[in-house]
């Protein structure tokens, strides 16, 4: 009689080793940093308004936090799930063991759960761009970045300038690895979060739409003046201060807002192609009393130093 547990051993080893692999992936450093410097435009550069530096500078993105590496290793894992399932289901016909039986059952179960999820997962465009690669496809994404120069942000702290790098173009704003619409962002703020072992900080987007988002951890404390000029160029990409309010609220001021488009996508395409000031002013004369229709003080000193 054939032994199947050493098979069974190896695939299961396999699959730890995938596993530690997603782990090690998800570990951001000076990798990130470095991709982001290198998409920032320079004047040798004159190729940015073409179709294929757009693919290549999204591809840069997707490598920031090893979006391609999670995929395969996803699809790897769940291969290897479905795999043992359907081997495990032989080897119990044929030898009738019941230890067969629950191994199979257990990885059958893994396999037909994540099943839909991992599928997302691969097939979601542009894992660098939230919000936008759920509604709007690879080609349109990559229409709306020609054109754009990303350039550097300066900023005075020598640790933000270190390990938060910045690039913004007139547009867009690539923060810690992400795309995000400067078109489509209502607010950005520094988020505090507290974990187990230590306090947290990263960049919460809110969008016209209410949906929110966040970046990393990132890898330096952001509090006290350090807190101050991130919020301030924040403000900034925002075009404007706008105080914290639930996204619901929010979705349903979206709702409201250009009735005549009635598509979700297509709404979406034109307030990322064309000027929201007329959208923005709705949303502040629904949420923003009074004088706080103008920017932020800190946005105001950001604004006036560069």
């Amino acid at each position: 009689m054939r032994n199947p547990w050493p098979m069974f051993g190896a695939l299961a080893i396999a699959a730890l080793f995938i596993a530690a692999m997603f782990a090690l992936a998800n570990i951001p450093g000076v990798i990130d940093r470095t991709i982001t410097k290198k998409l920032a435009f320079h004047a040798s550069d004159l190729e940015y308004n073409r179709e294929e530096s757009v693919k290549k500078r999204l591809c840069q993105l997707e490598w920031m936090r090893f979006f391609p590496l999670k995929k395969a290793l996803i699809g790897l894992l769940w291969l290897a799930c479905f795999s043992i399932a359907i081997m495990g289901t032989a080897a119990y016909f044929k030898e009738w063991e019941t230890d067969f039986l629950l191994a199979t059952l257990l990885f059958a179960a893994v396999a037909a759960l994540t099943a839909g999820k991992a599928w997302r997962y691969i097939k979601t465009p542009y894992r660098c761009v939230p919000v936008l690669n759920k509604v709007l496809s690879k080609k349109e994404i990559q229409s709306l970045l020609i054109g754009e120069k990303f350039e550097a942000v300066q900023f005075k702290d020598e640790e933000l300038q270190k390990y938060i790098p910045v690039l913004l173009s007139e547009n867009w704003a690539v923060i810690e690895g992400l795309l995000i619409s400067r078109r489509l962002a209502l607010r950005m703020g520094v988020y505090y979060g507290v974990s187990p072992d230590r306090r947290s900080y990263s960049i919460e987007i809110v969008y016209l739409n209410g949906e929110r988002f966040k970046t990393r951890s990132t890898d330096i404390p952001l509090v006290n003046q350090r807190a101050d000029e991130m919020q301030a160029l924040l403000d900034h990409i925002a075009g404007g201060h706008f105080p914290v309010r639930p996204c619901e609220e929010i979705r349903r001021k979206y709702n409201e807002i250009m009735p005549e488009i009635e598509n979700p996508h297509d709404k979406m395409l034109y307030l990322l192609k064309n000027d929201g000031a007329e959208v923005r002013e709705e949303y502040k004369a629904a949420f923003v009393s009074g004088k706080q229709h103008t920017k932020s003080k800190a946005n105001k000193r950001y604004s006036e130093s560069i």
